[in-house]
């Protein structure tokens, strides 16, 4: 038997969907605007990000998930200082996981932020592999373009003293 509580609840979430302890929350990918695919032998990687468009004081979050084979070897990339026209602000690199396949799977978040307003480009991001036979092969992301936008109005650019 249903408790009062459940029916109660089934019952004001059908007549009133809005309701906040209602809704349902947004499945993950929803919050990216950008994203890329990119596969080779026995890896992808899945490049998303948040903003395609943003302003040169906010930040984007960037994650890249890469699966691959257990008997591959990847090299990650360098991911300190600069990339492209933007700066890491943070990363977060939690261990790898297995699934029920015994597929690798690896996340990578960070943020992002521009250095000058205008078209920038997040540069590629490239991995090494190396499979069992020890060949090296290179996978990258593809180049992605970002508009950034200046804090600043065009027609406010003269400098003048800031009033107490």
């Amino acid at each position: 038997m249903f408790s009062r509580f459940a029916l109660l609840t089934a019952l004001v979430c059908g007549f009133l969907g809005t309701l906040s302890s209602c809704s349902k929350k947004p499945p993950a990918q929803d919050l990216f605007e950008l994203s890329q695919q990119t596969q080779f032998e026995g890896i992808s990687l899945h490049l998303q990000i948040s903003q395609s468009s943003l302003k040169t004081n906010e930040r984007a979050r960037v994650s890249l998930n890469i699966k691959h084979d257990p008997s591959l070897e990847i090299t990650l990339p360098n991911l300190e200082g600069q990339l492209g026209d933007f700066t890491f602000a943070e990363i977060i690199t939690p261990p790898a996981k297995l699934d029920s396949q015994s597929w690798v799977h690896r996340h990578i978040s960070f943020l992002i932020e521009p250095d000058l307003p205008g078209e920038s480009t997040l540069s590629p991001f490239e991995f090494t592999v190396e499979n069992p036979d020890g060949e090296i092969s290179k996978i990258h992301t593809k180049p992605v373009a970002i508009q950034v936008l200046s804090v600043v109005v065009d027609a406010d650019t003269q400098l003048r003293d800031i009033a107490p």
